[in-house]
């Protein structure tokens, strides 16, 4: 059973399993946060009662081995339910996403100091769960030792591409997938493109495709970079495969990350990646000049040359790509990474 909270009636983006069971809880948490500060937490307090007394009855009512909260509004409360079920949390991004993200869209000092009294609390009602599941050891180092229930899975490849559906690298055309906020670091990809000399960036076309708050304010950058004839925002698009299958270059400019899962499904593809060394995830899917190019941080002129490097080498291209495909269909299975949650839940359910 999958539980939600703002669904708002909305249909599933992906097909699911009729074994599956949806509930949604109908709180707007979205809504809330449309709110002026002092309605916010009035309206949140609420919120939180009404979402710990219906989450409540209905685990009672459903009675699960396990129950799982993705560190969303109910992580504060869900222990001290007891419906007999074993609690497990699920960290989906990094340790620092807070401080990370206030850095990215520069949020004022009230909210700052709320985000410390968030972790705070965070932080205490982690070590409720009998179970605290990190995606990366980056994150993990992150936390420290004080947390003996942690342990680290990390995503699986969201699909395995047959040898016939990986990309022949063929195209002069890069890649760029996320939703268009400051956190994705388009902006910087876009200083990186004009940094590469014109003769080479003009056989290419680097396409970003996604949807969100900056698109306007990308679209007017690719303006002022004179970058109107390579580079391309494109839509979301559900059958995000044939994506990978028809470009030749992956770009991965992110400040932030909980993983990378765009990265694993590009190398899955053949694509041989250029990201940052951003928190967290990056540094545990690519080995730096072997199966990718792995970037310091804020570095645009490292990111060009590499980029350079694979536009001007099809056997760069071609070996890299191969390496990139060969980790990311071993170490990232869904059998891999099923395995390990299996003997998580199992250990829960024989724990006493």
């Amino acid at each position: 059973m999958v539980v939600t909270t703002s669904q708002r009636s909305r249909k599933p983006f992906y097909s699911f399993s009729e074994r599956i069971k949806f509930v949604d809880l109908g709180i707007d948490y979205e809504e809330i946060k449309m709110q002026p500060l002092v309605k916010r937490i009035k309206a949140r307090i609420a919120a939180k009662r009404k979402h710990r007394r219906l989450l409540t009855d209905l685990l009672k009512e459903y009675r699960p081995d396990i129950t799982v909260s993705m560190f969303t509004h109910e992580m504060t409360f869900l222990p001290s339910i007891k419906d007999g079920s074993k609690k497990v949390l699920e960290l989906h991004f990094s340790k620092q996403f807070r401080t990370l993200d206030a850095r990215s869209n520069g949020v004022s000092f009230t909210m700052r100091a709320i985000n410390h009294i968030l972790d705070y609390l965070d932080r205490r009602a982690i070590r409720a769960y009998d179970q605290f599941v990190v995606l990366s050891k980056m994150d993990a180092a992150d936390w420290g030792k004080g947390y003996k229930n942690m342990t680290i899975i990390s995503n699986p490849l969201s699909f395995e591409p047959l040898g016939s559906e990986l990309s022949n690298l063929d195209t002069k055309r890069a890649l760029a997938i996320g939703r268009l906020c400051p956190q994705k670091g388009f902006d910087t990809l876009l200083k990186v493109w004009a940094t590469i000399p014109a003769e080479v960036r003009d056989k290419w076309t680097l396409d970003i495709v996604g949807s969100g708050p900056d698109e306007q304010v990308l679209r007017k950058a690719i303006l002022e970079y004179n970058l109107g004839e390579s580079v391309k925002i494109l839509p979301p698009v559900q059958d995000v495969q044939s994506l990978y299958r028809t470009h030749s270059i992956f770009c991965f400019p992110s400040r932030y990350e909980g993983f990378g899962m765009a990265i694993l499904e590009a190398m899955s593809f053949g694509l041989p990646p250029v990201s940052f060394n951003c928190p967290c995830g990056p540094a545990e899917i690519i080995d730096d000049k072997f199966n990718g190019f792995l970037i310091k941080q804020n570095d645009i002129h490292s990111f060009a040359n590499a980029l350079i490097q694979l536009m001007e080498s099809p056997n760069l291209r071609s070996d890299m790509g191969s390496r990139a495909h060969k980790k990311a269909t071993e170490r990232f299975s869904v059998e891999s990474t099923m395995n390990k949650w299996h003997n998580t839940f199992e250990h829960l359910r024989n724990e006493q």
